[in-house]
């Protein structure tokens, strides 16, 4: 959730040299260097650092169901897994992914501020965390320019409903998807429910989380990502994903696609 906002391609610069990007939006990168906190259970990201026990919940068990029978405990299949998080922000789910105990987990984002303030959070990890989880000021583009490797999961969380072309950019995701790989992505459907839940009272109502985070014409259909994947992915499962305790705003799995939503696919070759 930490990216992409230009209508027009966007030369950026990360790790000291420059890469070019047509999905990357320069509101974006403008807005999300701004951000300073990212990981107070009272900051303005409060409401991510909730949404993400679910989405790690979902991530992992969809994982153990199509890796873990190929191995004789879960610690063995999560260990087998390489991940990408595409987006990654100031690595709250990249961090989660490590702590899995997978075998790798990396982390791309655009912003340089976003990148700065992922590994600093890391150095405060005394467990080995740094030697699972590693971070680059990249974007996606680039990351398949390199050519170097493709992933055994690509997380896109949070991220589509900030980027131009996102029919591409999702088609770009599963590029970097090893054969027989999963993609993941969670994002907010474009219906009047989801505009009222995140934006009017998200944002402007409940301070759940800043002001500008969302537009509601970036917002994408669960049907639109499913016919950009079609020729690339097969659905594993959809779900949605709402407050279940107004007090708390903790969040949960529910069966409603029409505001927060969340899919796992696997690649069909």
């Amino acid at each position: 959730m930490g990216l992409y906002r230009v209508h027009v391609s966007l030369w950026a610069y990360g790790s000291g040299r420059k890469f070019f990007s047509n999905s990357v939006r320069n509101k974006e990168l403008e807005f999300y260097s701004q951000l300073n906190d990212w990981w107070s259970p009272d900051g303005p990201q409060k409401q991510l650092l909730k949404f993400n026990r679910v989405r790690v919940n979902f991530i992992r068990r969809h994982l153990l169901a199509q890796v873990g029978p190929s191995f004789t405990n879960s610690e063995q299949a999560m260990k087998s897994l390489s991940i990408l998080d595409v987006g990654c922000g100031a690595g709250l789910l990249s961090e989660s992914l490590g702590r899995l105990g997978t075998q790798a987990v990396t982390g791309i984002d655009p912003t340089p501020k976003c990148i700065e303030l992922a590994q600093a959070h890391l150095e405060l990890d005394c467990t080995g965390l740094n030697e699972i989880v590693k971070y680059e000021n990249t974007t996606l583009e680039a990351k398949i320019e390199e050519n170097e490797e493709k992933f055994d999961v690509v997380c896109c969380s949070e991220v589509i409903e900030h980027v131009n072309e996102q029919s591409k950019f999702l088609q770009d995701c599963a590029k970097l998807v090893k054969p027989n790989g999963f993609l993941f992505m969670s994002t907010i459907a474009k219906t009047p429910e989801a505009y009222l839940s995140n934006i009017v009272l998200g944002e402007y109502v409940l301070g759940l989380l800043p002001k500008g985070t969302h537009e509601y014409e970036m917002f994408i259909s669960h049907e639109q990502v499913q016919a950009a994947l079609r020729n690339e992915m097969e659905l594993i499962e959809a779900k949605g994903v709402s407050v279940k305790n107004p007090i708390t705003m903790e969040m949960q799995e529910v069966n409603y696609l029409r505001a927060n939503y969340m899919m796992i696919f696997r690649a069909l070759k």
